[in-house]
């Protein structure tokens, strides 16, 4: 990844993802693994949506050869 990010800052980045985890509900329950472990709904009242640019590749059916193969898009998170 070409990110120009100072190295402190991938431990808070990972910690972080790995926080969001514990709080999004599974594909296998409609709760999420810590709302199983404490009985209660995990509090999300400081999450911010987040965004950022990126690429998307454009499908087969409509790049062309010579055309671009990718669109900047914007990600809400």
């Amino acid at each position: 990844m070409k990110v120009n990010l100072p190295m402190t800052t991938w431990g808070y980045a990972i910690l972080h993802a790995a926080v969001l985890i514990r709080i999004k509900p599974t594909s296998y329950h409609k709760y999420s693994p810590l709302q199983l472990v404490f009985g209660q709904q995990p509090n999300i009242s400081h999450l911010r949506i987040f965004r950022c640019v990126v690429y998307v590749p454009i499908s087969p059916p409509k790049k062309t050869m010579m055309g671009a193969q990718r669109r900047l898009d914007i990600c809400w998170i």
